[in-house]
């Protein structure tokens, strides 16, 4: 009986825990469909704006694009006036971005690209609407304008324009050393890679271009934070003694990214990971190199000394 009666009690006790539990349940049930109703609420509003510079007022819907979370202000509302004939309306589409109403300036270049689709300004309107996602730092969206335009009107006066603003986005794209953050050698590189052979092929088609010297000198920057990504991955397998994987990134260093600076630093660095590698051939071309490239000057010297021992 005494167990009998511990059993019932004890049937008793958890019927009463199962209980509570279920009521606690349906508590946090109801608390979190409320919170659900609201966000949906907020979201809503959120998504009621009827274009990309409307969306833009609320919170920047296309800051996920963008490596670096920017906010660029846009006006409160549209105030736009559309003039009666295509450059009028530029004009007006012109100072509104001048002025960083992006909304206004996209509602009238797009109504100058929409209504007088045959005239020279429909193009202009087209260009100044990828400048106007560009300077909000919308650089994806910028970039396709930009895109379209050149496979569109490729003899354009302003193709070479929009060619090098194409190349630019992925390069206005690239990890900052902000100095809180790790250094940007030390992040992904894919849009340092997409600048750097965007620039290249901007170099190489438009030779001629005002935006050439930029080019070149941006060419430069994306080969040089390439260059030390490379190093610093060898270095990261240098601590781990991983000597065929450092020869590897050094080795593209010295082949791809020549000319820097570097070259006489990952040549020796070469040398000596070869040599712990066992491969006398390979060591001996990396000094052969340094002979090559920077004759008579002290690392020639101690490359032909080490050459000889």
């Amino acid at each position: 009986m005494a167990r009998s009666s511990s059993c019932s009690g004890y049937r008793t006790w958890t019927s009463g825990r199962r209980t509570a539990s279920f009521s606690k349940v349906i508590r946090i049930g109801l608390a979190a469909l409320a919170v659900a109703s609201l966000g949906a609420v907020g979201c809503a509003s959120d998504g009621a704006s009827t274009s990309p510079a409307e969306r833009d007022q609320v919170g920047r819907g296309d800051g996920a694009k963008s490596q670096r979370g920017r906010h660029t202000p846009v006006a409160s509302s549209s105030k736009a006036e559309f003039a009666s004939d295509a450059q009028a309306n530029l004009d007006k589409g012109n100072e509104a971005l001048r002025s960083k109403n992006y909304l206004d300036a996209e509602k009238y270049f797009e109504f100058v690209k929409t209504k007088y689709p045959f005239l020279d300004a429909a193009k202009d309107a087209e260009i100044r609407l990828a400048d106007t996602d560009f300077d909000r730092e919308r650089f994806t969206e910028a970039r396709d304008r930009y895109q379209n335009f050149v496979k569109l009107h490729p003899t354009h006066p302003k193709v070479d324009y929009a060619a090098f603003r194409a190349a630019l986005t992925h390069y206005k794209d690239m990890p900052s050393d902000f100095f809180i953050l790790p250094p940007s050698k030390e992040k992904d590189q894919v849009q340092v890679r997409a600048a750097n052979k965007a620039m290249a092929d901007f170099v190489r088609s438009y030779p001629k271009s005002a935006y050439y010297p930029e080019a070149k000198k941006i060419l430069d920057d994306t080969r040089r934070r390439l260059a030390e990504h490379e190093m610093y991955v060898a270095e990261f397998y240098a601590k781990r003694e991983k000597w065929l994987a450092v020869a590897r990134r050094l080795e593209t260093v010295a082949d791809q990214y020549s000319g820097l600076g570097y070259d006489e630093k990952v040549l020796f660095q070469l040398h000596d990971v070869y040599g712990k590698l066992n491969d006398k051939s390979r060591a001996e071309d990396a000094l052969r190199k340094i002979i090559s490239r920077f004759p008579g000057t002290p690392a020639a010297s101690r490359a032909q000394q080490l050459l000889g021992s």
